[in-house]
Order: structure tokens, then C-alpha cells, then sequence
């Protein structure tokens, strides 16, 4: 069957793809402008205080930080006010520091994504590249910033932006992120993140109450520099 046949019988699959692969870490071309829900959890009644944090809090983010790639399995569920059903999604990944975030979806279909600190690359199941840009292009590059820093863990590079929240200790954690200004507000209520010695998962809950939920599985992590460039993802 030709490409085009294919394409003429699932465009719905195609337009999903695309949602998919924009709601990746977070839903900013998505966001709504309905109020969010107002009910946090409980994690958010812990600040962390910049000039004084807990041992526990700066042992977990130098554990963080300590971290130069961290790759594995990820499954994917984003439930949308409206839909009856969550979409879901899984594949692989890899993240690497400073570099960023390459994110393979797998299932239901075939797309790769580069993440860096400037640039967002597409490439789809025919093997087609695209750098993405949008009406919101600042605001998007701005977040994959904020994203690629809360993975690392770098919470003085986010205390700028956002207010930290922590719980636990090295053995099961909670950190979480709550913008500071009203504008970045409207796009992210806020970041959970939650783990042991890595990043085991994550929540992003927009503006419009939206959430994404990722979990990572089969998890790889490595303190060394990686001999693989990370621009092969989108080679391979």
C-alpha cells in the first residue's frame, strides 16, 4: 500500500501523532483558558527554602545532578477535559546532560523528538524531519528549558522561574514546581516529579487542568559522558 493510501485511511492516526508528540512533557499549544482545579497536593504545603534547604533535599538533587544520561522505557497517558478517553502513548528514551532529551514514540505509531535548550526536531514514520515552530515557538523553546533543567534536577537554575516543593528523602522523593508569575501560570499549574536514586516518573498539570503522567521503566543511568552523539536519534 502507498504512503498516501496510508495517510488517506488514518488521518485521524496522523492527527493524534501530532498532539502526542506537542503534549510530550507538556501541553502548552493544548493549554485552555478555563480556570484550573485549585486543589494541589499535599506535596505543595512543603517549600523548599532556597537559603537553607534539608539535607535531604540536597541530597537528592546532587544525586540529580550527578546523573550525565538516563534512558529507558517510558509509557505516556494524557487525560483532556472533553475526552472520554486518555490518550496514551510509549516508547523509549534517552536524556543527556547538557545536551537534552531525545523521545522515541513507539505506540500506537512511529515519531522521534530532539529536545534541546534551542531547538525542537520532529521526525515522523517516513523518516521526514521537522523543526517545530509554532504561534508559541518562544514559549514552547522556553519550557523545554525549564523541563530539561527539572529533569537534571538543577533547582537553582528553576527557583528563578518557580517555587520548589520537596518531600521524602533518597529512598522515595517528591519534588515538585509551581510557577511564579501568572503568565507562565496560564500554560503550567505545575511539575511533579518523584523517584529513588533517579527519576521514576512524572506529572504536568496545565493551565486548564489538563494532566500528563509519564513512568519510566527498564531504567539505564550512567555518571560518565556518553560516547553517542546525541543528534544520532534522529539518525537511527
Amino acid at each position: 500500500m502507498s504512503n498516501d493510501s496510508k495517510n488517506a485511511r488514518f488521518p485521524a492516526a496522523r492527527d493524534i501523532c501530532r498532539l502526542l508528540v506537542f503534549c510530550l512533557v507538556f501541553a502548552l499549544t493544548f493549554a485552555k483558558s478555563l480556570a484550573a482545579d485549585t486543589s494541589l497536593p499535599e506535596l505543595f504545603s512543603k517549600p523548599v527554602i532556597q537559603e537553607a534547604p534539608s539535607a535531604e533535599f540536597k541530597e537528592v538533587s546532587s544525586e540529580l545532578r550527578g546523573i550525565h544520561e538516563f534512558s529507558g522505557n517510558f509509557s505516556q497517558e494524557k487525560k483532556v477535559a472533553g475526552l472520554s478517553r486518555a490518550l496514551q502513548s510509549s516508547g523509549t528514551f534517552r536524556f543527556l546532560t547538557p545536551e537534552g532529551l531525545c523521545w522515541r514514540i513507539r505506540k500506537p505509531f512511529y515519531s522521534d523528538l530532539l529536545v534541546s535548550d534551542e531547538e525542537m526536531v520532529q521526525k515522523d514514520e517516513n523518516g521526514r524531519k521537522e523543526k517545530l515552530f509554532t504561534e508559541n515557538a518562544a514559549v514552547i523553546r522556553g519550557f523545554s528549558k525549564i523541563f530539561l533543567a527539572a529533569f537534571a534536577g538543577e533547582t537553582k537554575r528553576l527557583s528563578k522561574q518557580f517555587d520548589t516543593f520537596f518531600s521524602g528523602s533518597k529512598e522515595a522523593w517528591q519534588l515538585g514546581f509551581r510557577p511564579k508569575s501568572s503568565q507562565t501560570a496560564k500554560f503550567i499549574s505545575y511539575i511533579i516529579l518523584h523517584g529513588a536514586k533517579t527519576t521514576e516518573g512524572l506529572t504536568i498539570v496545565d493551565g486548564g487542568g489538563d494532566t500528563t503522567t509519564i513512568r519510566f521503566s527498564d531504567v539505564r543511568v550512567s555518571r560518565k559522558a556518553s560516547d553517542t552523539p546525541f543528534a544520532r536519534c534522529l539518525s537511527e
